[in-house]
């Protein structure tokens, strides 16, 4: 395991990117997301490149959402002008190589956004899919276009709202993913879609791409922005600060309290 964030590594016309925080649940904080969009810059410009992998790290997780230090400091990011998570959304929605999410592991939060924006996703059929937040006294609102946008709006409020975990065997059947494959299976099952979507045309697919986007996915970035200011709003209530520290204290929230 090297000291960076996230780790590309290139075979053939395959680019994998792989967040390397297993000890975090591969979360996501500033460093992460500055060097998800960099190699992702890279890798557009990269005419070998045909098919992007985007993995976490391990098996704990294939992303747990947003890494409590960036939470914190929403505050200071949103004065850089740019939220980068959303940025990384739009970018993967509107990127011109296909991407397939390999989900390794639990995908939970903000990482559902991330496999979501993804064009295909392959998950073990052992893990699961959540929107917890509101456990901690948040909404995933920068999350639900998406989650609405791939399941409906009353399957989106039920995942939001309850937070419940849905196994990977039931996310295909809602539209959340392509594949659940036994774990043995994971890297095989990537592989041969990969090699699918590599006999594509890649100027046909990444027309097609930005067609398809110009009818679904305007609205939807439109959406996720709008959504983003609701999370600053989210962010400064005092129940989330509550939730928080339950969290970090490992005992119930207030409002679980018996």
């Amino acid at each position: 395991m090297t000291d960076t964030p996230v780790a590309l590594a290139l075979e053939g016309k395959v680019a994998t990117l792989t967040i390397q925080r297993e000890k975090q649940r591969n979360t996501l904080d500033l460093d992460t997301l500055d060097l998800l969009l960099q190699h992702l810059d890279e890798i557009a410009a990269d005419d070998a490149v045909r098919v992007v992998v985007l993995t976490g790290a391990g098996e704990k997780a294939f992303c747990a959402g947003a890494d409590l230090s960036l939470i914190t400091r929403w505050s200071e990011i949103q004065e850089r002008g740019e939220n980068p998570y959303t940025v990384l959304l739009h970018r993967l929605i509107a990127y011109p190589k296909p991407v397939i999410a390999r989900i390794n592991g639990p995908v939970m939060g903000g990482g559902v956004g991330v496999a979501l924006a993804c064009d295909l996703a392959v998950a073990a059929d052992d893990t699961v899919i959540a929107t917890p937040e509101v456990h901690i006294g948040l909404f995933p609102f920068m999350v639900m276009p998406l989650l609405s946008h791939h399941v409906g709006p009353k399957r989106a409020a039920e995942m939001a709202l309850t937070g419940r975990k849905v196994p990977t065997p039931e996310a295909v059947t809602l539209g959340l993913i392509n594949q659940a494959v036994p774990r043995a299976e994971l890297d095989d099952a990537v592989a041969a879609l990969a090699t699918q979507l590599m006999k594509g045309g890649p100027g046909a697919q990444a027309l097609g791409k930005e067609a398809v986007g110009d009818v679904l996915d305007g609205p939807l970035h439109e959406r996720i922005d709008a959504m983003a200011d609701h999370f600053v709003k989210g962010l400064q209530s005092p129940e989330f600060m509550a939730g928080v520290q339950a969290f970090m204290s490992k005992t119930a929230p207030p409002w679980q309290e018996e």
